[in-house]
């Protein structure tokens, strides 16, 4: 959420804090508000299927960042996007389990 926010208000510092130099301020504003906006509702969801689905979402939003550092060349960040990715995705499966029976 904090990148998000700063992609979205700061897009020219955010950007070349995060990398994104490449990256035009239109996109920077648009991941940083996707990133903004997903981080809510999975901090406010209160039901597990729109908090797994938002994670989902922005399991799929990190593979877009990592999209913009191979564009511009940045191969290590691309990769920690990529972990990211692994990492979110493994979380939405396990919010859409259904509890075990108690």
């Amino acid at each position: 959420m904090v990148l998000g926010g700063l992609l979205g208000v700061f897009p020219h510092a955010g950007g070349r804090w995060l990398g994104l130099d490449g990256t035009d301020v239109a996109r920077r504003r648009a991941l940083g508000a996707a990133d903004l906006g997903l981080g809510i509702t999975i901090i406010a969801g209160r039901s597990a299927p729109w908090r797994w689905r938002a994670v989902a979402a922005r399991s799929l939003l990190h593979l877009v960042f990592a999209g913009e550092y191979v564009r511009t060349g940045r191969r290590p960040a691309a990769v920690a996007m990529g972990a990211l990715f692994l990492l979110d995705s493994g979380i939405a499966a396990g919010l859409r389990r259904p509890p075990p029976p108690s």
